[in-house]
């Protein structure tokens, strides 16, 4: 059935009960799934918890190999106020934790800044740690990008840290014209880049841009700053052996936050893109895409609209369900495909999981088993190499597990 189509599973140690995460209870959990559907690669993290890291990494090991989930620039160990991005207004960017009450959430959404030579330090020094304390086969690299729209729209388009401003200076960006244009809008479509200016890879926003080149030219900055940690975490992982998986964005927000999908593609085994339909926190097209559009809307001056025309040209239809609707609703079919889709193509010939949200978390993430179907099947049907089940095995009912099967 499964052929050479690989399952990847995620157990989060930060949305549990300490108590729920033994290693027989864990263990349990995860051979009660492979009777359904048995799991080639689980990637767990990011709360160290030796015991349970032993397990899953050693003989007894209940999958045939083991990534740890490692949050590269954000709620990595020690990481403290001086570490994080700084918005146009000076301030450091705040986190994200509107979880539902009540829930065991060990996750802020805080980022540290890519360019921070004490941020670098700090995170490969810990992924370090990790890969040479436990016999994991690989890591999978989480958070490896700028504040998300769902943060807010100032945090997303940071950061002017004395890092980045001379590290900007170096690459012929003017951060202080950047910040200007970002605090007075009308300047941003009159401020020009006279730097050569590379395409994201989305027709629909160099086209959006075609007009803001220094707002196209500050996006080209960050992904460059975001590269180049996951080209050192690449390094450092494989001069120990270990295998390179990175977890991303959706196509369509990727370069919002930093996200080149042709350049990191280099540096990884395979990728999962996050785009999730029903989740509602950052990463989810639910939460991102709305604020996304109405942030681009704000800052250029322009209409949904026509910023809608120009993305469904493009094959996204961004707003075929009115913003309103994503927040009630989640996000469409349709889109989901386009987004997976689109993302095969632009990883080729590096393998796409397909991101797959199978968890039901009451408040949080709430979906049928004839939604897993249905996105397995779009997700076969564009060729998907594998899938990852998202975001925790722990709280993924069986009956999901059981469609995913049947999407196969």
């Amino acid at each position: 059935m499964k052929d050479d189509f690989v399952v990847a599973g995620q157990i989060t140690t930060g949305h549990s009960d300490l108590t729920e995460l033994s290693p027989d209870k864990v263990s349990k959990a995860i051979n009660k799934i492979n009777e359904v559907l048995p799991v080639d690669i689980l990637c767990i993290g990011w709360r160290e918890i030796p015991d349970l890291y032993h397990a899953l990494t050693g003989e007894k090991r209940v999958t045939p190999e083991t990534y740890v989930w490692y949050p590269l620039l954000s709620d990595y160990p020690g990481i403290e106020t001086s570490d994080l991005v700084i918005n146009h207004k000076g301030k450091p960017a705040g986190g994200w934790g509107d979880f539902p009450e009540g829930q065991e959430i060990h996750e802020t959404f805080m980022f540290g800044c890519p360019n921070n030579p004490q941020v670098r330090s700090k995170t490969l020094r810990h992924l370090e740690y990790l890969l040479t304390t436990y016999t994991f086969d690989g890591v999978f690299l989480d958070k490896l990008r700028f504040p998300s729209p769902a943060n807010s729209f100032d945090d997303m388009l940071s950061c002017f840290c004395p890092h980045c401003q001379e590290k900007a200076e170096q690459w012929g960006l003017d951060l202080n014209a950047v910040k200007a244009a970002l605090t007075n809008p009308d300047r941003m479509l009159t401020e020009t880049s006279t730097n050569h200016l590379e395409t994201t890879g989305l027709d629909w926003l160099d086209d959006l841009l075609a007009e803001a080149p220094l707002l196209q030219r500050f996006l080209q900055f960050r992904a460059e700053s975001v590269t180049e940690v996951v080209q050192a975490a690449s390094k450092l992982a494989k001069s120990l052996n270990k295998k390179v998986s990175l977890d991303l964005f959706s196509p369509s927000i990727a370069p919002w936050v930093g996200q080149d999908y042709r350049k990191l593609g280099l540096y990884a085994e395979w990728v999962k893109p996050m785009s999730y339909r029903f989740t509602k926190a950052p990463a989810s097209l639910r939460f991102e895409v709305p604020a996304l559009i109405a942030g681009i809307a704000g800052l250029l001056s322009i209409d949904l609209t026509e910023i809608n025309r120009w993305a469904k040209e493009h094959g996204l239809d961004f707003m075929e369900w009115d913003l309103a609707r994503y927040q009630e609703k989640g996000a469409s079919q349709r889109l989901f495909a386009a987004e997976t889709e689109f993302a095969v193509d632009r990883l080729a010939p590096v393998p796409v999981y397909l991101g797959l949200e199978t968890v039901h978390w009451p408040g949080l993430t709430e979906l049928s088993s004839e939604d897993v179907f249905e996105m397995m099947q779009s997700g076969r049907e564009v060729g998907v190499g594998g899938v990852c089940l998202s975001w925790d095995l722990l709280h993924s009912p069986l009956e999901n597990v059981v469609a995913l099967k049947k999407g196969i």
